[in-house]
């Protein structure tokens, strides 16, 4: 299938070349065609998508339009995006005082949906134990590690005092 890149608008590069040349349109024939622009159809397109979204209630899209961002050059790209952010949630919270609308969650809002009363004590009781036992352990190491230290300075006791005896 041989390709007409020319149709398409593209201009040959110097010293470029088609790998089939009969195939492609000379230049001349290029944007020579008439456009044909509806202006009228394309605006009232416009009009009708402005207005269906003017008509919906703002709880409907939530959508914020804002300032032009200010031009503050001592703040980074990052800094500024988050004070437009901070700026636009303001504006939310109070459309959605305004309508009379809650937007705090309660405190527990997220412990029921995760894991069940139940599984969260089966949880706790579970790292609970684990703790006592690793208290556990670390009392028995360091009884273990007196022990060691007692043994081994008694030995080095007896083993001094025959050397002084064999002397």
């Amino acid at each position: 299938m041989v390709f007409k890149i020319k149709e398409l608008g593209y201009l040959l590069k110097p010293g470029e070349k088609f790998t089939n040349e009969e195939d492609c349109i000379d230049d001349i024939n290029i944007n020579t065609k008439s456009e044909i622009y509806l202006i009228n159809k394309i605006e009232e397109k416009l009009n009708e998508m402005e207005l269906k979204l003017n008509d919906k209630n703002w709880i409907e899209t939530l959508t914020i339009i804002g300032n032009t961002i200010p031009q503050n050059n001592n703040l980074t790209l990052n800094q500024q995006f988050n004070e437009l952010a901070y700026e636009f949630i303001k504006i939310g919270l109070n459309n959605f005082k305004k309508m009379g609308l809650e937007f705090n969650r309660p405190m527990d809002f997220y412990s029921e949906m995760l894991k069940s009363d139940e599984h969260m004590n089966y949880i706790i009781n579970k790292l609970n134990n684990k703790l006592n036992n690793n208290k556990s352990k670390n009392k028995l190491n360091k009884k273990n590690k007196l022990n060691k230290n007692k043994t081994t300075k008694k030995m080095n006791k007896h083993k001094t005092i025959k050397k002084k005896l064999k002397k």
